[in-house]
């Protein structure tokens, strides 16, 4: 009843759909693995932008809170497969939908972040490319860094530059450089 509301062209409908979904996954993730690969491969098969938005925002909804130690594997094999290649995807929608859920993971689940997926590293080894982090990272690195020239006049000042950094523990920080405009001198301080 819930999964249509993951393909919906509205942006609300398919957040609550991917929040109860995200929830169940929460509360039972083994259960909720098949369901989550099946929303996966059909939104890479049909290249559906609104159902990929949904299974990163899924998972922002199931790792968004504390896990139980005891779990933690279901939820690396969850998200191994899906977040990285949602990352590549030339959706600027999903990918800000991937960043989200990375962020939402780091900050309450960073173990998952540096776990290895037990599939991937038993037929490969492990090494520090098998973790989450270790596929995510290059791209989360080329979808968070942005810069834009803008300029907002408001009297005196001027606000002039916006860039994005990232941190080494994968949070956001905007930087802001506000620029006052002294008029008599045409010079720019900051």
């Amino acid at each position: 009843m819930i999964i249509p509301f993951t393909k919906a062209a509205e942006v609300s409908d398919r957040n609550i759909a991917s929040e109860c979904l995200g929830l169940q996954c929460y509360m039972n993730c083994e259960n909720m693995s098949g369901t989550i690969k099946s929303l996966f491969d059909e939104s890479m098969a049909t290249d559906n932008e609104a159902l990929k938005w949904s299974v990163a925002t899924i998972m922002r909804y199931a790792l968004n809170r504390a896990i139980n130690r005891m779990d933690e594997q279901d939820f690396v094999d969850i998200t191994y497969p899906y977040l990285p290649p949602l990352l590549k995807d030339p959706s600027i929608d999903v990918r800000k939908a991937v960043v989200l859920s990375l962020n939402a993971i780091s900050h309450k689940n960073p173990q998952i972040m540096i776990a290895h997926s037990a599939g991937h590293a038993a037929s490969q080894g492990a090494d520090s490319e098998d973790s989450l982090l270790g596929q995510c990272f290059n791209d989360l690195v080329e979808a968070a860094v942005y810069k834009e020239q803008i300029i907002v006049e408001t009297g005196k000042a001027f606000f002039s530059s916006f860039c994005f950094a990232v941190t080494s523990s994968l949070s956001l920080n905007v930087h802001c450089a506000l620029l006052i405009h002294d008029n008599d001198d045409d010079e720019y301080t900051n």
